[in-house]
C-alpha cells in the first residue's frame, strides 16, 4: 500500500474553522485527521510541504514516517511543525487501523476505558438537538460571546440556558 494523495478540507464551524487532512492510498483506503489552521496560519501549507515527500510511501510504516518527517524538520522542531507532523501521523494511523480491520486504539496498546462521555463545545442550542441525534452527545458548551452562541447577543453573559432534556449550555463567567 502506498500514499497517493494528501488533501485538506476546511469547514466553517461558526466561530471557528475546522480543518481536516485526508490521505488516500493506492488501495482506496483513506485516513483522516483534524488539525487547527485558524490560530496557526500556514499549517495547511506546512502539512502539504512535509506530506509531498510521503507520496509513494507506505502509510503503515508510522515509525519510519515519523523519523523522516522529524529529520526534514529538525531545525524547526516543535510548534507548528509538530502539529503538522501529528496531523499526517494521525491520518496514517487511521489508514493502518482500517487496513488491519482494528480501531486505532489497538495500534496504541489498547483501550484505556470502555465508555467515555462525549462533550461537544462548538454548538449553539438550535443545532443541539441535531448534534445529539448525529453523535449521541449528552453535553455541550457554548459561549454567548459569539453572535451564534445560545441565541444571545454578542455581549458576554453568565447565564445558563437549558436547550432540551439533556442539553445545558453554560456561558463562561468573565
Amino acid at each position: 500500500m502506498k500514499i497517493v494523495k494528501l488533501e485538506h478540507f476546511h469547514a466553517d464551524g461558526g466561530w471557528d474553522t475546522y480543518s481536516f487532512l485526508k490521505i488516500t492510498t493506492d488501495e482506496g483506503i483513506t485516513g483522516w485527521s483534524e488539525f487547527n489552521e485558524s490560530r496557526r496560519k500556514g499549517m495547511t501549507a506546512l502539512i502539504h510541504g512535509l506530506g509531498a515527500a510521503l507520496i509513494g510511501e507506505d502509510p503503515c510504516a508510522i515509525a519510519r514516517i515519523d523519523a523522516a518527517l522529524y529529520a526534514r524538520s529538525r531545525s524547526t522542531a516543535g510548534g507548528l511543525t509538530s502539529h503538522a507532523i501529528a496531523a499526517i501521523e494521525n491520518a496514517c494511523l487511521d489508514i493502518r487501523g482500517k487496513a488491519l480491520g482494528v480501531p486505532v486504539y489497538e495500534l496504541l496498546g489498547g483501550a484505556v476505558r470502555e465508555r467515555m462521555p462525549v462533550y461537544w463545545s462548538r454548538c449553539s442550542p438550535p443545532c443541539a438537538k441535531a448534534q445529539e441525534k448525529a453523535c449521541g452527545s449528552s453535553s455541550i458548551s457554548t459561549s454567548t460571546t459569539s453572535p451564534r452562541g445560545c441565541g444571545a447577543s454578542p455581549k458576554r453573559s453568565s447565564r445558563s440556558i437549558s436547550c432540551g432534556s439533556k442539553w445545558t449550555c453554560s456561558s463562561p463567567r468573565r
